[in-house]
C-alpha cells in the first residue's frame, strides 16, 4: 500500500509558532496541553499552507474571520513580514521537500524551493527554475507576480495536489452540519464548520452512501435509515429513520450523532490527510474505543489523521507503542511561543507509561505544571 503522510513540519513567525518543528509524524497522532498551548494553531498552519497551494489566501483569511494578514505573524517576533515553512512529506514512492518564505506584504510566496523525487523547483524574483538529472534546467519566467499564495498554485506537482488534499475540520457547528446544501457536485465537500454535510453525501456513490450509514449505525444503533432528498433549485435535505419513528430532518439529531456523520463521512473523499480538533466533543465515553480503531485505520487507501483531544479516556485506547510514537505534547515557553515534545519521550512520563495505560498517565499529570517545567 502506498503511504502518503506528513513527515516534518517547520514554521516561524506564525501566530504562536515562533520558532515550530514537530518531525517524525506518523499516520496517526494526537496533539495533548492545555487551552492555549497551541494545538488549533498548529492545525491552523496546516489549513494556511493548504490556502497558498489553493492560490486563495485572501478568501481564507476572510473564512477565518481575521482582517489582515498581519493578524499571523508572531506578537513581538523579528521578522516582521514573512513567514518561513519547510515540510517534509512520503508521496507513495517519493519523498517531497518544500521550503518557502510566505511575504504578508505581497501576500505570496516569494522564495520557494521545492523537491520532489529527483525534480528540483526553485522559484525567485519570477522565475521558476525546473531541473532534473539528465535534463537541461528549464526556466519560467512568470513576470509581474499578480496572484497569492505559492507558484505551485500555477505549476501543480505531486505535492501541491497532496497538500490540497487536507481537510481540517475544526468545531462543528450542528446547525450548520444539518442544514440543507445548495452546491454543485464538483463543489461538495464538507467544510470546516461541518456545513455541507448532506450536498456532500448526496455526492457519494450508493455503496458509499449504504457503507457510510452501517458505520453509523455501528456507533448509533437506533438509527435505522438514511436518505437524500432533493428539493427545487438544487437544495438537497438529509433525512433519516430511528426505530418506529417516522422520517425526520437531521436537525432533529443530538450533537454528537451529528458530528459522528461529519467523522466517518471523511472516510470517503479523496483527501490523503484529516485534521479532527477536539475530536471527542460530543461522543459519549462509551464510543471511544471503536472511534480510536477507526481513526486508525482510517479510509480506504488508509488516511494519515492529526487530531487534538482533551481526553486521557480518548488516549487509554492506544497501545503503548502507538502513544510513544504519537502523542505530542504541546506547550508555551516564557515568551509564549508553542513548543512540542513527543509526551511519552519526557522522562516521568515514559516512567509513568510503565506502569499506567496511556490515559491513566495523563490523568496522573498536572498538564499545566508539566508546561511550568519544560518551559524553564
Amino acid at each position: 500500500m502506498e503511504i502518503f503522510k506528513i513527515d516534518r513540519i517547520s514554521v516561524k513567525n506564525f501566530k504562536s509558532l515562533a520558532d515550530f518543528e514537530i518531525s517524525d509524524i506518523p499516520m496517526f497522532s494526537c496533539l495533548i496541553g492545555i487551552n492555549g498551548s497551541g494545538k488549533t494553531t498548529l492545525l491552523q498552519f496546516l489549513d494556511f499552507v493548504k490556502s497558498l497551494m489553493n492560490g486563495n489566501v485572501p478568501q481564507w483569511l476572510n473564512e477565518q474571520g481575521l482582517n489582515n494578514v498581519t493578524e499571523l505573524l508572531t506578537l513581538g517576533g523579528e521578522r516582521k513580514y514573512s513567514i518561513d515553512i519547510e515540510i517534509d512529506a512520503t508521496l507513495g514512492e517519493k519523498k517531497a521537500f518544500w521550503k518557502a518564505k510566505f511575504n504578508t506584504r505581497e501576500m505570496r510566496c516569494t522564495v520557494e524551493t521545492l523537491r520532489e523525487g529527483v525534480v528540483e523547483y526553485r522559484y525567485e524574483s519570477g522565475k521558476l527554475n525546473i531541473s532534473e538529472p539528465d535534463k537541461k534546467i528549464q526556466v519560467i519566467d512568470y513576470g509581474p507576480s499578480n496572484y497569492s499564495g505559492s507558484i505551485f498554485s500555477f505549476r501543480e506537482t505531486g505535492f501541491s495536489k497532496f497538500i490540497r488534499q487536507c481537510r481540517f475540520l475544526g468545531v462543528l457547528d450542528p446547525h450548520a452540519i444539518a442544514q440543507s446544501s445548495r452546491v454543485a457536485k464538483a463543489q461538495s465537500v464538507v467544510e470546516s464548520n461541518g456545513r455541507n454535510l448532506s450536498g456532500f453525501i448526496a455526492g457519494l456513490s450508493a455503496d458509499n452512501q449504504r457503507n457510510l450509514l452501517a458505520q453509523i449505525q455501528n456507533f448509533y444503533a437506533p438509527l435505522k435509515a438514511m436518505e437524500i432528498k432533493r428539493q427545487q433549485f438544487g437544495w438537497k435535505s438529509l433525512l433519516l429513520s430511528e426505530l418506529e419513528k417516522s422520517v425526520f430532518s437531521a436537525t432533529n439529531l443530538s450533537y454528537g450523532t451529528l458530528r459522528l456523520f461529519v467523522l466517518l463521512s471523511q472516510q470517503f473523499t479523496d483527501d490523503k490527510v484529516i485534521l479532527f480538533d477536539e475530536v471527542e466533543n460530543g461522543l459519549n465515553q462509551e464510543l471511544f474505543e471503536k472511534f480510536v480503531a477507526k481513526l486508525q485505520n482510517y479510509g480506504e487507501p488508509k488516511k494519515q489523521v492529526i487530531v487534538s483531544t482533551h481526553s486521557g479516556l480518548f488516549l487509554n485506547y492506544l497501545t503503548d507503542e502507538q502513544a510513544r510514537s504519537g502523542v505530542f505534547f504541546l506547550y508555551k515557553d516564557k515568551l509564549g511561543h508553542t513548543c512540542v515534545r513527543r509526551f511519552f519521550d519526557i522522562p516521568q512520563m515514559s516512567e509513568k507509561l510503565n506502569v499506567l495505560g496511556p490515559g491513566e498517565a495523563m490523568g496522573d499529570t498536572d498538564l499545566m505544571e508539566l508546561s511550568d517545567q519544560l518551559s524553564d
